[in-house]
């Protein structure tokens, strides 16, 4: 993934880029506030050079020059190696953020670095038991305000300043509880591999947090589903297995366009994973007239001529026929939006085509351009968040609200990117003839990059017929 600011080159400055190599947790807010952050100070008259150095989380940045003219952002992967990514910074303060969440306290109102010290007793490096704890009343800006204690009883050794960055190196397990605030205590026994499960006890101003219970770390994951498998009982035909084992009907997905029936092997486990897990978990019964929200569709319930259930899709015009292949290469389309972007599938957040968008008056199926965002959640469960307006800057006219699926068939460019998470906006530049449409997608005012060759790149090369 690549995300770079794009006001830079009003002040004549090379626009910055931050790459993040490996696929990103569900965030990147720490690596655009960074970027903000640079682009405001360049805006301000600030000129920013090679190797000056910034905060991300707990540890230091720095600036690159970049053969493309703009510049990069690298961190540290080991000491003394340098690498154009931020993915190591990235992850460790989304763990941090997270620890501070899941023990239920603010994340530290003062920052803490790598740079800074800690006071740690030496015997702590042999014990089996290590106790963390955030002193209030530390003044000096180079110290951290952590101690690092040993949590055997016996008689310690004397204390002595250890860089933090040494600490992490020592018991890398801690460095996620870094940014709990000042008048935090942790207890806990240091996995013998890093990644290892762990148990921690935490207690803030004296009082035991959790009840005194202790949390495991990393969060463990919920047991995955085992995929039954599905039936092709047809050309272009798929149906559940589970509900003749269960006696309840089985589910068929049809696949009409006979080109796109030799590809949906693939894909129809999107449709039918879930109704098969309902049917043989839950005992559900799916019944005539009842509605299923697939990706960003609304699959209508049907039954079938032999006794089994079928599942409508909306088509154009607003009729249904019992199909699937919109919602398939829909749902395609979307996720291969993301996989151009770098991101991971965690980001997929599918709207319901049956829930309401908004559009401006200035907007019209001949805009020359246009901005689809996504506003973040709001109260009203019927709206998608969705919002359409031209990118110009003036008064937009009245809102007007009407059905996702109807906005999306006047502009059926709009569909591959209604899975994109809230805050995203897609500027959409389309020019008349043959000249290729740009799609441009930012979150805070920095731009995701789409990668060489993927999907959101070749859209880029492809004229919009209107």
């Amino acid at each position: 993934m690549r995300i770079r600011t794009t006001r830079c080159a009003e002040k004549g400055h090379a626009e910055i880029v931050a790459t993040i190599a490996g696929l990103p947790a569900t965030s990147v807010e720490p690596v655009l506030v960074l970027l903000r952050a640079m682009e405001m100070a360049v805006l301000g008259g600030s000129w920013l050079e090679p190797r000056r150095e910034f905060p991300l989380g707990i540890r230091l940045v720095r600036l690159v020059a970049r053969d493309d003219e703009m510049l990069g952002i690298e961190e540290q992967t080991e000491p003394g190696q340098w690498a154009e990514q931020v993915d190591r910074a990235l992850a460790e303060t989304l763990e941090q953020i997270s620890a501070c969440r899941r023990v239920g306290l603010p994340m530290s109102e003062d920052r803490v670095y790598e740079f800074q010290v800690a006071t740690v007793q030496p015997c702590a490096l042999e014990s089996e038991v290590l106790v963390m704890e955030r002193e209030s009343d530390v003044e000096n800006a180079a110290h951290s305000g952590w101690r690092v204690l040993c949590g055997t009883q016996h008689h310690h050794e004397e204390e002595s300043f250890v860089n933090l960055s040494d600490v992490i190196a020592a018991w890398p397990a801690a460095k996620q509880f870094l940014m709990l605030p000042r008048g935090a205590d942790v207890i806990f026994q240091p996995p013998s591999a890093p990644g290892m499960p762990f148990f921690a006890e935490f207690s803030y101003q004296g009082q035991a947090l959790n009840s005194g219970d202790l949390i495991q770390f990393p969060e463990p994951d919920e047991i995955p589903w085992v995929r039954g498998a599905l039936l092709q009982v047809d050309a272009g035909q798929w149906q559940t297995g589970a509900g003749r084992l269960v006696g309840l009907p089985d589910v068929v997905a049809k696949v009409s366009d006979p080109v796109a029936a030799e590809a949906a092997g693939h894909w129809i486990g999107w449709v039918l994973d879930d109704i098969q897990q309902r049917i043989s978990q839950d005992g559900f019964r799916y019944t005539a007239g009842q509605t299923i929200h697939c990706g960003a569709r609304t699959l209508r319930v049907i039954e079938r001529f032999d006794g089994t259930i079928g599942l409508e899709e909306r088509i154009a015009g607003g009729s249904w026929s019992e199909q699937v292949d919109n919602t398939l290469r829909e749902q395609w389309q979307q996720r291969q939006i993301l996989k151009s972007l770098g991101a991971p599938e965690e980001w997929l957040q599918f709207p319901a085509d049956d829930q309401t968008a908004m559009f401006s008056e200035c907007v019209t199926e001949t805009s020359p351009a246009l901005r689809w965002t996504r506003l973040p959640q709001v109260d009203d469960a019927q709206f998608s968040g969705w919002r359409l307006t031209c990118p110009q800057d003036h008064d937009h006219g009245a809102e007007r609200v009407c059905a996702l699926w109807g906005l999306t068939e006047l502009f059926p460019f709009l569909i591959p990117f209604l899975a994109l998470p809230p805050l995203i906006s897609v500027t959409i530049d389309i020019p008349d003839g043959d000249a290729a449409a740009r799609f441009d997608i930012q979150m805070h005012g920095v731009e995701f990059l789409p990668e060489q060759g993927s999907y959101l790149d070749g859209l880029n090369r492809t004229a919009i017929q209107r």
